[in-house]
């Protein structure tokens, strides 16, 4: 996994490392299995609106780029 789309509610930075862990939906719980990555980049929601041509994305969400763990 090289990016995630998340809501932007921590606030993330390059340097953070994440603990993603897997959830499933049927089942509503986490199977047990994650992966360790650390945010590379963030591109945060610069506008109010919806997703359209350069507009980027929502404000209130952000784009990481994730990466192998230092």
């Amino acid at each position: 996994k090289t990016f995630e789309l998340r809501n932007d509610d921590r606030r993330f930075n390059v340097g953070d490392t994440l603990i993603i862990r897997e959830w499933d939906d049927r089942a509503g719980k986490y199977t047990g299995r994650s992966i360790i990555k650390m945010v590379t980049y963030v591109m945060r929601g610069i506008g109010p609106g919806a997703i359209t041509p350069l507009h980027g994305i929502r404000q209130g969400f952000a784009i990481l780029a994730l990466g192998p763990v230092s």
